[in-house]
């Protein structure tokens, strides 16, 4: 099988329906700049012109986690001017374990989604199985639930926000049957709106467009018209692994179609933007959009690094491995985010697999391996990029399993801090830490 790549004809026919997204070439934008760091300055600016604005935790000048606090959920801001966890409670001497801390949850509460929302912050909060929408300020202050799902929907995604309303992936669970819609959430408290329900599988949220989502998706439903091997009675057991065996050979022919695409969320529209087929057992592609554009390698050729802008421009880069790199047939290459203009790329070795780290510069090719690494999980990989911030980006640099807990449970602590670009490239592992007291585990 053969990957397709974007020809300059498939370009002009995606012009128009880029043509509401920002114009940028591959890797031309950064990120946000460092300014004031308190929480009740930090968060990400409000949607301009009415814009989907993607929801993360870093807004610049900190990043948002959860913690926990004698089992009960505690929200919290990495704070990069002073390198420390702040709850998110203003009250003097607080002990933040009761309703009256703005950043304490009971205890049984999950916390998912924890990102800047506006001038302010939102998560879903699981109590049981019900998913629900929660804001409020920057600083924790001022917290109010959104409009209840219908119908026994429980938010699952938080997608995006436009200064307007949030818009949520929620699921209805049923025997042997599961509903996912997409559903706008006025931040003014009018009642939640179902805009569509989505297919299954559920497609994987990858950004936003203008005034749409960017969603990636796949079908594998050819495996289902297979039939399974029907061992007869009393067959031996060579007998039952040659039934076996000719069925896997029959799945591993059948070919799987994927799709990246925009779902425009006030019409529902879809616009395809890229679509190929691939073998049973790999997804063909590994795709990355950030900065409006679309990034990807192919598994067939570890050579190239294919983009396409919001503005239809269309290419792909030759990447020139490092000597000391084989990348070649079989390794797993993936893009996994710009910083300061280069294309960050994880390369597996197929047969150590040892994982490692490049930073590709797109105009020209060359790929710099990067050596800062930790263990996890037993395994040694590149360290964790969580945000950037002007000249700095957020690294998780350690993680370790604390055992001997009570009732024999275990604990991962990890430890994170900032770190020069400069020294990022370089492999200078000089973090400045940031201290740590109810977070513990976090991606």
């Amino acid at each position: 099988m053969k990957t397709r790549i974007f020809s300059a004809a498939l370009a002009a026919v995606l012009v128009p329906a880029l043509a509401a997204c920002a114009a940028g070439g591959p890797a031309s934008r950064g990120e946000a700049s460092a300014g004031t760091a308190t929480p009740q300055s930090a968060a990400a600016d409000p949607a301009e012109a009415g814009s989907l604005q993607p929801l993360t935790p870093g807004t610049g000048q900190g990043y948002y986690v959860c913690g926990s606090n004698g089992g009960s959920p505690l929200l919290c801001y990495l704070d990069y001017a002073s390198a420390a966890e702040v709850p998110l409670c203003a009250r003097p001497n607080c002990e933040h374990n009761s309703e009256s801390c703005t950043a304490w949850l009971p205890a049984g509460r999950m916390v998912s989604n924890l990102s800047a929302a506006g001038q302010g912050i939102a998560w879903i909060e699981l109590d049981g199985i019900e998913g629900r929408v929660w804001l409020a300020d920057a600083d924790g202050a001022g917290r109010r639930q959104l409009p209840a799902l219908p119908d026994g929907f429980a938010a699952e995604t938080l997608a995006a926000q436009d200064g307007q309303a949030l818009y949520c992936f929620a699921s209805k669970y049923g025997e042997g049957q599961t509903t996912t819609a997409l559903y706008r959430l006025p931040l003014d408290g009018g009642e939640a709106e179902q805009l569509l329900t989505l297919p299954q599988p559920v497609p994987e949220l990858k950004g936003v467009c203008g005034r749409s989502l960017v969603l990636y998706q796949y079908d594998w439903s050819g495996i289902e018209d297979i039939p399974r091997p029907e061992i007869p009675a009393g067959a031996d057991e060579e007998e039952a692994r040659r039934l076996n065996d000719e069925y896997q050979e029959q799945v591993a022919q059948v070919t799987g179609s994927h799709r990246v695409y925009l779902l425009d969320v006030d019409t529902g529209a879809e616009q395809e933007l890229a679509g190929w087929t691939s073998r049973q057992g790999s997804s063909g592609r590994a795709i990355l959009w950030q900065d409006d554009t679309l990034y990807w390698t192919a598994d067939e050729d570890t050579g190239h690094i294919g983009w396409l802008t919001a503005a239809g421009e269309t290419g792909q880069t030759a990447v020139r491995w490092p000597d000391t790199l084989p990348v070649g047939q079989g390794w797993y290459v993936t893009p996994e985010r710009l910083v300061d203009g280069r294309l960050l790329v994880t390369a597996m070795d197929p047969d150590t697999i040892i994982v490692h780290r490049c930073a590709v510069d797109l105009q020209t090719g060359a790929a710099q391996e990067l050596t800062l690494r930790y263990v996890e999980n037993a395994t040694e990989q590149p360290v964790r990029v969580l945000a950037q911030s002007g000249d700095m980006v957020l690294v998780r640099f350690e993680s370790q399993v604390r055992d001997g807990l009570a009732g024999g449970d275990t604990e991962v602590q990890n430890r994170c801090g900032l770190i020069s670009l400069e020294d990022f490239f370089a492999g200078r592992p000089n973090y400045r830490e940031i201290t740590l007291h109810y977070a513990r585990d976090f991606s």
